[in-house]
């Protein structure tokens, strides 16, 4: 998962995807621009179908899509009713509601302000479960909001006492968060909170001296309970259990990632942006997708009126990598030509676009493994 945009982007992460292989894998690239490295995939059948299954926003919504909803991700879920709840409209302060299929917004979910039905400015939306429709952190007003399925109704606010980065529901009653970098070694990478009162039942890991500023990590929920986390910096992957607590993969991955350096001053501006994990998620049948931002081949400078969805598009990519922990081999990989960011709880994936006008949109990615030999999903 702070300052002017351009060391904010090093700062929050930044998001994107890339790699090569589509329908028949072609020629992996090298170079300076992340382009994987020449390691073949164990599947050469199977592919990552990414295809749009909802488009959020009209002229008619009470405000538009943020432009900036890219960048910490999460900005948007899906509930039991088939819906779509967005929570990152221009200006914040409230919840839009679209229909399966996207389109204008059928209606609101709360408004300005500190009150029990009010949000903050600054949102991030998780699917919940049982009667609980959706998770709403509310950075701003420091809090978790649990709003009810359908009404949307507050069920029960948690009150938060440190800045969160991504954050992950592990059942009913816990959640576990990564921090947000506060300037301060030493102190924990991620907690496990309770989702009742609030409390801290147990911190996890230290942040990083050289990063004390910038150790930023993503994090979701495993297969089997605990949680799978990777910091935006390095492309390797960690596993927390009760059981195990928090233990690495083997460093057997991402040859091609180009691990973050010092900062520099020209990073956006003729320097290329650098390369981060965004996202880690594991199929029900174990398999561990991964997310990671690369500059495309001809990405630009930022403008000087600041970033806009078109720069973006040309600026990022997105790659995905599906890879078998088990038998450290990778299963396949492919590169969809827009920086993408995750819907948390799910393996699916949203971007912004912009209309000929000037207004944004969001664009909701379902993502899959498809086998190319019969067309049917290898991995669920």
């Amino acid at each position: 998962m702070a300052m002017a945009f351009r060391t904010a982007r090093v700062r929050t992460s930044i998001m994107a995807l890339a790699m090569c292989c589509s329908l028949g894998c072609e020629a992996a690239r090298d170079g300076a621009t992340g382009n994987p490295s020449n390691s073949d995939p164990s599947c050469p059948e199977c592919r990552i179908r990414f295809e749009t299954v909802a488009a959020l926003g009209a002229s008619t919504d009470p405000a538009s899509v943020s432009p900036d909803a890219i960048q910490d991700g999460c900005a948007v879920t899906k509930v039991a009713s088939g819906e779509y709840w967005m929570a990152a409209p221009v200006g914040g302060g409230q919840i839009l509601v679209y229909g399966a299929e996207g389109g204008p917004a059928i209606r609101v979910i709360g408004r300005q302000g500190q009150g029990p039905r009010e949000f903050g400015r600054r949102l991030r939306i998780h699917p919940g479960s049982g009667s609980v429709g959706a998770y709403v952190l509310d950075h701003s007003n420091s809090r978790i909001v649990l709003l009810e399925d359908g009404s949307g109704a507050p069920v029960r606010t948690v009150p938060l006492n440190f800045r969160v980065g991504r954050w992950a529901v592990l059942d009913d009653s816990l959640m576990a968060l990564s921090r947000r970098p506060s300037g301060n070694s030493g102190e924990p990478l991620f907690s496990i909170l309770s989702l009742h009162d609030g409390d801290v039942i147990e911190s996890i890991g230290q942040t990083r001296p050289e990063l004390a500023e910038l150790d930023h990590w993503v994090l979701s929920k495993g297969r089997d309970g605990g949680f799978w986390a990777a910091s935006i910096w390095d492309y390797r992957f960690h596993r927390w259990t009760s059981d195990t607590g928090l233990v690495a993969t083997p460093d057997d991955f991402g040859p091609w990632f180009e691990d973050y350096g010092e900062w520099d001053e020209e990073t956006y501006v003729t320097q290329p942006p650098p390369m981060t994990v965004q996202h880690v998620w594991e199929s029900r049948s174990g398999l561990l997708w991964v997310y990671s931002a690369v500059p495309d081949d001809d990405w630009r400078a930022e403008p000087e009126g600041g970033p806009t969805p078109e720069w973006t598009r040309a600026t990022f990519d997105t790659v995905v990598e599906v890879i078998d922990i088990a038998s450290s081999t990778l299963v396949t990989r492919s590169r969809h030509d827009n920086w993408l960011a995750p819907v948390c709880g799910s393996e699916s994936m949203y971007t912004v676009t912009e209309t000929e006008n000037g207004d944004t949109r969001m664009e909701v990615i379902s993502v899959r493994l498809e086998d190319t030999q019969t067309a049917k999903p290898p991995d669920v």
